[in-house]
């Protein structure tokens, strides 16, 4: 080929409507899966793109060459010894091998290699043009796809999102030939189902795929889109006196529930306006998709709504809308209102009639589990000092009040303010305010990577809450496994791990986890303490090693670090942050040489004791006397300076023993035949191989590079 024939592919799916909340996700896997398939199969392009609306999810591929890259390649054959006979004719197997490469059997190679004397063929193959390569690609996309939930639809036992319903493959304007569970690829694709023609739209090519999208009211690029709707509604907003409040979130729910954006404004009655703030703004954003709008930060009786669609009808749309939200505004009063005629506190005993779990009471018994743990979290102190003499009656008053909006009516209509609502009651019924803040803290975080609690009590009352979740749910042996994880644990894993890395208070997770254990025993009898305690443990310690390598730390140094086990998780961050800091430095490699011969004799002691006056040899001696010094030294340090600095400073006095510890092992026999003298040397063995885990285990380190 003397030139590259490069044109776009389009590969659309056309499928009923896809849930928003999927629509993200699927882009993303769509543009991983296609690029990594059309590199495996040594196909040249220039960008890989994915639009989705929500009747489409189309894969767009920017100058894709007409052929593969060929490929040269060396296959491995038989022995010699079974290629060749003795007199050194080629055996049945040598030419049934250069058979199957396509070559003659001359043309084997003979090569040596570590596992001994082999043939091999060279072989070239020529790349294949992309038709007869890329329609195994689309299927391998469509069935490599993963989504929450999906459906089976006709006689198939395929499942997807949901039901495919025409699929359009166009190399430039060259049709592929395509068939997937029955529906056979064309260049047909169907527009907006008002604004479009009522029957499929043809497509002349993919380079007009845009365009003709366009023509047939569909804006196909939930990019061009989303900015589209963001400058509609502001207009919007603007045109209504007001600023829209553009919340990303749903932003992009809107985006991926339109084709084609027409913004409009809706009022309601001004009374509304008296209720809570977030009473107005949940049914308006959750439940309708509606942008509120506010002047001078103040919520204002004006909303914006998007359609999918143009402006025919517009203002039977604005009044069919405006009547929704008047009746959910409406039953949002009605809640309010009955439920300021009942303190929270008076809630209380209503939570007994609420199921936290089966086998683990009520939700009053969680509530009062919490209350214990949360104080005896506070009164370990945290970074910050410790408790105020306010804070113990505080927390408590916050753990009594913090299940209790679930009795309310407005937390039973719109399930997602639960924590909100109570903290608003509670400023309402003049409840302190760190009071009332933590009892929406206490949920926090919502996600991972979210905003964690700010008050101290909110923070204490998040941890015990998450524990106390852990603790129930695993001592039912409801233990996460694969992708099932229905009672959120891993969520609450990590945030229990993220509050405490900030807050650092006096209690170990481990220690919470066991109190919380404690806790639950009683009430709900369950597996034995010490399954349930290893099974927490064991998820614990996984979320935090998985957690740190997704952020992109090296596996060997996570293992390392992870010696410090996830009691402190910030205690882990800080020794792999002196690991990173200093891998390379000279005193490393001297700190991990020294660890390794230390942990090599060490598996034999029997504990981390020994006398100095039973040390006989010069060498064990010295390196006693250097030991002793460096273990003070080095305890000082990690108290005084618990940071990576303090950290990499501790391993560098570590890494000051080498010399003695060599001298040791070269001069004294650790494994005498004196049973007492062979102990006391396995202990002081054990004593500096102990010493030196409490910064990390550096037998784990795979490269000091």
């Amino acid at each position: 080929m003397t030139a590259i024939n490069r044109r776009d592919l389009l590969f659309e799916l056309g499928i009923e409507e896809i849930p928003a909340r999927f629509a993200a996700k699927a882009a993303s896997d769509m543009e991983a899966l296609g690029r990594r398939y059309l590199e495996d199969a040594r196909l040249r392009f220039d960008t890989v793109t994915v639009f989705v609306t929500p009747r489409r999810l189309a894969l767009y591929v920017e100058g894709l060459g007409e052929f593969q890259g060929s490929l040269d390649r060396k296959v491995k054959g038989p022995s010699l010894r079974v290629a060749y006979d003795p007199s050194g004719k080629p055996t049945k197997a040598a030419l049934g091998f250069a058979k199957s490469q396509g070559i003659v059997v001359d043309n084997l190679l003979k090569v040596s290699d570590n596992g001994g004397d082999y043939v091999y063929a060279d072989v070239h193959e020529e790349g294949k043009r992309i038709d007869s390569v890329v329609p195994g690609i689309c299927e391998n996309i469509i069935r490599s796809m993963t989504f929450p939930k999906n459906m089976r639809w006709g006689n198939s036992d395929f499942r997807f999102v949901r039901p495919i319903r025409w699929i359009a493959l166009l190399w430039g304007d060259e049709v592929m030939g395509f068939t997937f569970e029955g529906i056979e690829a064309g260049s047909r694709s169907f527009g907006h189902r008002t604004l479009g023609p009522s029957g499929p739209i043809g497509l002349q090519a993919a380079e007009t795929y845009k365009d003709a999208m366009r023509s047939a009211g569909v804006i196909v690029d939930q990019r061009e889109r989303a900015e589209m709707i963001s400058e509609l509604v502001k207009a919007a907003a603007q045109a209504a006196g007001g600023e829209a409040d553009m919340d990303p979130g749903l932003l992009e729910e809107v985006n991926y529930i339109v084709e084609m954006p027409t913004a409009f404004v809706g009022r309601f009655d001004e009374q509304y306006l008296m209720l809570p703030e977030i009473c107005v703004t949940t049914p308006m954003m959750g439940h309708q998709r509606y942008f509120p709008v506010r002047r001078g930060g103040k919520l204002i009786n004006s909303f914006v709504a998007v359609r999918n669609g143009g402006k025919q009808g517009i203002e039977n749309v604005r009044c069919g809308n405006e009547r929704v939200l008047a009746a959910r505004l409406a039953d949002a009063k009605f809640f309010f209102e009955e439920d300021m005629a009942t303190k929270l506190a008076a809630r209380l005993d209503s939570l007994d009639g609420v199921t936290f779990a089966e086998g683990l009471g009520s939700m009053k018994d969680k509530t009062l589990r919490i209350a214990g743990l949360s104080s005896r979290i506070l009164s370990t102190g945290d970074r910050s000092g410790m408790p105020g003499e306010n804070e113990p009656s505080m927390l408590r008053e916050a753990a009594l009040l913090s299940k209790c909006d679930l009795a309310t009516n407005m937390v039973k209509e719109f399930t997602e303010l639960e924590g909100e609502i109570g903290s608003i009651y509670a400023v309402i019924e003049g409840k302190d305010k760190t009071v009332a803040s933590a009892i929406a803290e206490h949920y926090l975080p919502k996600y991972t990577g979210g905003p964690l609690p700010i008050t101290r009590i909110g923070a204490c009352l998040a941890m015990a809450d998450k524990a106390d979740s852990l603790a129930g749910y695993f001592g039912l042996g409801k233990v996460p496994t694969g992708s099932t994880d229905p009672f959120a644990l891993r969520r609450s894993a990590l945030g229990l791990m993220a509050i405490h890395e900030q807050k650092n208070p006096g209690m170990d997770l481990d220690e919470m986890l066991k109190e919380a254990v404690d806790g639950i025993w009683p009430e709900a009898a369950p597996r034995p303490k010490e399954d349930i305690l290893k099974d927490l443990g064991d998820f614990m310690e996984g979320r935090l090693k998985g957690q740190l390598i997704d952020e992109g730390h090296r596996y060997d140094l996570v293992e390392a670090a992870m010696v410090l086990g996830y009691g402190r998780p910030s205690s882990v961050r800080v020794a792999l942050g002196a690991l990173e800091k200093d891998l390379g430095e000279g005193w490393m490699e001297e700190m991990a040489t020294a660890f390794i011969r230390v942990r090599n004799i060490a598996k034999d002691a029997a504990d981390a004791s020994y006398e100095e006056g039973m040390l006989v040899e010069e060498a064990e001696k010295a390196l006693s006397d250097g030991y002793s010094k460096a273990k003070d030294e080095i305890g000082r340090i990690l108290v005084a300076d618990p940071s990576v600095d303090g950290y990499a400073k501790a391993m560098n006095r570590f890494a000051g023993l080498k010399p003695a510890i060599d001298r040791f092992f070269d001069e004294v026999m650790v494994m005498c035949e004196d049973e007492a003298l062979r102990r006391n040397r396995l202990g002081l063995v054990k004593s500096i191989e102990t010493t030196a885990l409490r910064m990390a285990d550096f037998s784990k380190i795979t490269t000091l590079q």
